[in-house]
């Protein structure tokens, strides 16, 4: 019988961290985490590394080709293109070959990756038009300077971000500084911040539309 155990959790501060000795933790088959959380925006910096022959699996859908990743030291990752990279019905899939052969028990046909790999991704009708939208995306990212310079004018167009909400005596962030995310960035605001005036003037500068979780705001 598989067992699932939960390395680490922050769940006792709403996630507003990476626990540090979630990096050194010992893997005995796979380790899977998720590179970026868009709900309470923590974003991984330091991965662990693997040991004991385990393999690092990780969900980059909400940032991959947002910033420099080695992808060496992982056996497996995937990203769905909706939040990324294009339009939804594309899955990017990158792994170790080892991995195919790991598998012991009975999957669905459709579900194995061996499948897609044997079929060069087009076992079933591909979605074409999702297809294309990532080739542009991908031919436009290389254009301007590839993930390079994409990291870095996310870094500034975060840390712009973080300023004003660390100087802004109306708003504060809830997520630990080394863990803070630059694709998602949540804000609460303080008992000097006035919601109803924050969303009027936001509305006469035509942003409009906030997504508003239970307990921030965020972009």
């Amino acid at each position: 019988m598989e067992t699932v155990n939960i390395a680490c959790s922050s769940k006792d501060t709403v996630y507003n961290h990476i626990p540090k000795k979630l990096i050194k933790v010992t893997m005995q088959f796979i380790f899977i985490l998720t590179s970026n959380n868009t709900i309470y925006g923590t974003q991984w910096n330091e991965f662990p590394k693997p040991i004991n022959d385990g393999y690092l699996i990780a969900d980059m859908s909400s940032d991959i080709l947002s910033r420099s990743i080695d992808i060496s030291r992982f056996g497996l990752i995937y990203a769905g293109a909706q939040k990324n990279i294009g339009p939804a019905g594309v899955t990017m899939v990158i792994l170790r070959d080892e991995i195919l052969d790991k598998v012991n028990r009975k999957i669905p046909t459709m579900m194995k990756y061996r499948t897609h790999i044997d079929k060069g991704s087009m076992f079933n009708t591909p979605p074409v038009i999702s297809i294309f939208a990532v080739n542009r995306t991908l031919v436009w990212l290389k254009s301007i300077g590839g993930i390079d310079f994409i990291e870095k004018k996310n870094k500034l167009k975060a840390q712009k971000l973080y300023d004003e909400i660390d100087n802004n005596e109306l708003f504060s962030s809830p997520v630990n500084v080394e863990n803070r995310s630059m694709m998602n960035i949540p804000f609460v605001f303080t008992q000097q911040g006035d919601e109803l005036s924050f969303l009027s003037f936001c509305k006469k500068k035509w942003i409009t539309d906030f997504k508003r979780p239970s307990f921030s705001w965020r972009f």
